[in-house]
């Protein structure tokens, strides 16, 4: 659950230790692996892929884009349907990254990990309000 109390280790579960290894890797980092792993054996059958990731926090009621170490000022992001019939949703000035493999993932993983705001509470110097969303768009 999102809502889990805070140092339950969501986090960590989620994208492991700084330095990835097989043994303690997160969930991203595991799924990302199998997606090109799949990816790369169904090549040999015709199919091919392309992949675009993305990286976000929201802190404050506000976005951050995590794949940019300085952001520019007055940049507004902002969250919008692609269309009226469509539930698919864009962030309007995210940077959008092309990837081709699972080392330039972990890469942007590393980096939108540098980039995250932790934010210390009165009540609990270890508390993070933040949320960040990792997306990795699958294509043909």
């Amino acid at each position: 659950r999102s809502s889990d109390l805070t140092g339950s280790g969501k986090t960590y579960t989620m994208e492991g230790p700084d330095e990835v290894d097989y043994e303690t890797m997160g969930m991203i980092p595991r799924a990302v692996r199998q997606i090109f792993q799949s990816a790369e054996e169904l090549e040999c059958k015709g199919w091919k892929y392309n992949f675009t990731a993305n990286s976000l926090e929201i802190y404050n009621e506000s976005i951050r884009d995590l794949l940019v170490s300085r952001p520019e000022k007055n940049v507004e992001y902002e969250i919008k349907r692609l269309s009226p019939a469509s539930d698919e949703l864009h962030v309007t000035n995210l940077h959008y990254v092309n990837v081709s493999s699972e080392e330039e993932v972990h890469k942007l993983l590393r980096t939108a990990k540098a980039n995250r705001s932790v934010a210390k509470t009165i009540l609990n110097d270890r508390s993070s309000r933040s949320h960040s969303v990792f997306q990795l768009e699958i294509g043909r």
